[in-house]
């Protein structure tokens, strides 16, 4: 079985970054690390891609959407 890599899943390791404030926002709010869906939504926003994210309740889509909303990196 192959070694399995650590992945940073916190808000400030994602790539493109986020900007400070928000992962500030996030902190103080609670959230120290992304869910699955938050970790690959969230990046494919940040590169004005389309996305389209099925997943559970509680799974973190929300968050992630409005993470993006916020975010001035984003040009709508």
């Amino acid at each position: 079985m192959a070694p399995q890599t650590k992945v940073d899943r916190s808000f400030g390791g994602l790539t493109p970054a986020l900007s400070e404030w928000i992962i500030e926002a996030v902190d103080t709010m609670g959230f120290v690390k992304t869910t699955p869906v938050q970790h690959a939504a969230i990046p494919m926003f940040m590169k004005n891609s389309d996305v389209v994210v099925e997943a559970v309740t509680g799974s973190g889509k929300t968050l992630a959407y409005v993470v993006i909303l916020c975010s001035p990196a984003v040009h709508y």
